[in-house]
């Protein structure tokens, strides 16, 4: 399949190495809002301009897209890069790292991303978009909402809801049966044990509300 990365930063680098490793799709390129990287190359392949140029690709042979920005706190961004390629009639493409480990049972929707070193163990489900980022650990039942990510090394255990735009932060641990609410960010490190209210920040250990995203 030929394909466009939608994002041309640091984590585009990470989804070029993983479709390389698996040599099942070809890049036609990456698109990126900031004009200064037009016409550039990340990793050999170029920035082909913005997300207007997508409903032009097609004609092209280009017949998926990837969402290759990596949630940091909010991903709002993140879903809608998302809903962009998906009216440009590109079909979010899943990206599943060769160094990953994920159960037979696992459900995937559109345009989810494991990268390197993720276990997923069995009968998780990964929602639309969402992102499972390099050596996380997810336990049996959880069930990760659309949009949402998944931060480096961070472990969650069995039966966890994480809800549609909700960042789980680098190292963090979430306990058993937690809920993180919908849009809501767990900081880095933190050790979550209870549930998590939407739009809301928690960080430290035990995790602690620092703050409400609608204030």
């Amino acid at each position: 399949m030929k394909a466009v990365l939608l994002g041309a930063g640091a984590f585009a680098r990470e989804v070029l190495d993983a479709l390389r490793l698996t040599g099942d799709v070809n890049v036609a390129g990456l698109t990126d809002r900031d004009d200064r990287t037009h016409g550039t190359l990340v990793d050999g392949v170029p920035v082909l301009g913005g997300d207007d140029i997508l409903d032009r690709l097609t004609a092209s042979g280009v017949t998926h897209g990837i969402v290759a920005v990596g949630g940091v706190g909010d991903n709002g961004p993140r879903q809608r890069l998302y809903e962009r390629l998906v009216q440009a009639s590109l079909a979010p493409c899943l990206v599943t790292h060769p160094r990953s480990a994920v159960a037979s049972s696992v459900q995937r929707g559109a345009g989810s991303l494991v990268m390197a070193g993720a276990v997923i163990n069995p009968d998780t489900v990964l929602h639309e978009n969402a992102l499972v980022n390099y050596n996380a650990g997810i336990g049996h039942d959880c069930i990760i909402g659309a949009h949402a990510s998944i931060g480096p090394a961070a472990t969650l255990a069995g039966n966890v809801t994480v809800e549609p735009r909700a960042f789980v932060g680098i190292g963090s641990t979430v306990l058993q049966g937690v809920t993180i609410g919908e849009g809501a960010i767990v900081g880095a490190g933190a050790v979550v044990i209870k549930d998590v209210l939407a739009r809301t920040v928690v960080a430290g250990v035990p995790a602690k509300v620092i703050r409400f995203l609608d204030d």
